[in-house]
C-alpha cells in the first residue's frame, strides 16, 4: 500500500513555523442546538478568528462521544486509523510499549522540540508512559505548571484560561533557544460533570429542557465561553509573535448533558434514530479552525470553513500547508483524503463505500 511514497523533505521556501495545537475539551459550537437563547454570544474570538484570511476551518469526524477523548487526541497526533482495536472501549495508549510514528515524532525528526501539555494527572490515560513512544520530548502536567506560574481553578478544574498562561510561558522559553517548537495541549476546564458552577456569568434558557439538563447546558456554555476567551488570548500571543507561527484548535467530542443524549433529542440536534448516517455524521464531528500569524497556503483544504474531514487527516493537512517533511504514510493520507475524505467505525457508512474506498478502510485495519 506504501509502494511509491517515499517521502519529501520540507519545503525549501516554506516558512520554519512554530506549531501550537490545542484538544479543546468538549467543544463544539452549541449555537447549532434549537431553541436556545445565550445572554451574549459564547464564540465571539471563534466567530472573529473564522473571518481571518489566514484561517482554514471545518468539522472533524471522531470515534468519540461524550468521553474518550484519548481516542481523538491519538489519531490526531498520529493520524492512525483506531477503528480495529480490541477490545471495545480499549484506549491506544494501552497498547503503546515501543516508539510510534507520528506527526510529533516527525517534528522531532526534523529538529522540533516537542512539548505536551496538560494541567491535570499526568497517569489519566497513561500519558506519561505513553508520550515519549509518541515523539514528546517532555509533557508538563498539572504539578509543573503549579511550580512555575499562578494556577487557577474552577469546578475543581484549572481554568482554560491558566493552561493559556502556560503554552505562553513554554513558547516563550523556547523562543530564547531558537529551537523550532511543536506543543501539544489538552486544556481541561470544561470536562464532565456539568454541574452548578457559581463561576458563571452566562445565563441560558430552553423551554424544551428540564431543570438539571438546563443547569448541564449552562455549566457547559461557560466552559465554552471561557474557551473562546482562551483562544482569543492565544490568536492575540500568537500575532504578536515574531516567529511564523501556526495554531491548530479542535473539539474531541460532543459533551455530556444529560442521560442518554436527552437533551440533544429535545433540541433536535440529532434524533432517536440513533443508528442513522445522518444521526451518526452529527453525533461524531467537532469543529477545527487552523490560523496562522503568517501567509498559510490552502494546501488540502477544499474550502474556507466548510472542510469535512476525519480527525486522522487534520495535521497533514496542516503539514501540507505549511510545507513540512513528509514520511511515506503522509504522503499516503494525502491521497486517502481526496478519495476518503469521511470515514469511521462509528458512521456506520461501510455499505456506502466504493470499492476503492474500501481498499483503504482494508489497509487501516492491516496497520
Amino acid at each position: 500500500y506504501l509502494e511509491g511514497y517515499s517521502g519529501s523533505a520540507q519545503d525549501p521556501d516554506a516558512p520554519e513555523y512554530d506549531v501550537i495545537v490545542v484538544l479543546a475539551e468538549s467543544f463544539f459550537d452549541l449555537r447549532n442546538l434549537e431553541g436556545v437563547a445565550y445572554s451574549e454570544n459564547p464564540l465571539v474570538n471563534y466567530d472573529q478568528i473564522l473571518q481571518e484570511e489566514n484561517c482554514y476551518a471545518g468539522n472533524i469526524y471522531t470515534i468519540a462521544l461524550g468521553g474518550g477523548t484519548v481516542n481523538t487526541e491519538f489519531r490526531v497526533l498520529t493520524g492512525l486509523n483506531t477503528d480495529n482495536l480490541l477490545p471495545s472501549g480499549a484506549t491506544p495508549y494501552n497498547y503503546i510499549g515501543q516508539d510510534v510514528s507520528s506527526f510529533v515524532s516527525n517534528y522531532k525528526a526534523a529538529g522540533y522540540h516537542t512539548i505536551g501539555l496538560h494541567l491535570y494527572n499526568p497517569r489519566f490515560y497513561n500519558r506519561q508512559t505513553s508520550y515519549p513512544y509518541l515523539g514528546f520530548d517532555e509533557f508538563y502536567s498539572l504539578s509543573d505548571v503549579e511550580s512555575l506560574i499562578s494556577v487557577y481553578y474552577t469546578r475543581g478544574y484549572a481554568t482554560d484560561a491558566s493552561t493559556e498562561a502556560a503554552i505562553e510561558y513554554y513558547m516563550d522559553q523556547m523562543e530564547e533557544t531558537g529551537e523550532p517548537t511543536f506543543l501539544f495541549a489538552i486544556p481541561i476546564e470544561n470536562h464532565q460533570p456539568y454541574g452548578e458552577n457559581e463561576d458563571n456569568t452566562i445565563t441560558v434558557t430552553a423551554d424544551a429542557l428540564d431543570d438539571t439538563s438546563l443547569q448541564a447546558l449552562t455549566t457547559y456554555a461557560q466552559g465554552v465561553k471561557d474557551a473562546d476567551e482562551m483562544l482569543g488570548t492565544l490568536k492575540a500571543y500568537i500575532d504578536n509573535r515574531e516567529r511564523p507561527t501556526v495554531l491548530v484548535w479542535f473539539g474531541d467530542h460532543l459533551p455530556t448533558l444529560g442521560q442518554s443524549n436527552t437533551p440533544y433529542y429535545a433540541l433536535n440536534y440529532y434524533s432517536d434514530d440513533y443508528y442513522s448516517v445522518e444521526n451518526r455524521m452529527k453525533m461524531f464531528h467537532t469543529p477545527f479552525l487552523v490560523y496562522s500569524n503568517t501567509t498559510l497556503d490552502q494546501g488540502l483544504f477544499t474550502s474556507k470553513l466548510d472542510n469535512q474531514i476525519s480527525d486522522i487527516y487534520l495535521m497533514e493537512c496542516v503539514a501540507v500547508s505549511t510545507g513540512f517533511q513528509q514520511t511515506p504514510y503522509m504522503e499516503y493520507l494525502a491521497d486517502a483524503m481526496e478519495i476518503l475524505p469521511i470515514y469511521n467505525v462509528e458512521l456506520h457508512m461501510d455499505d456506502m463505500l466504493t470499492e476503492e474506498q474500501k481498499e483503504i478502510t482494508t489497509f487501516w485495519k492491516l496497520i
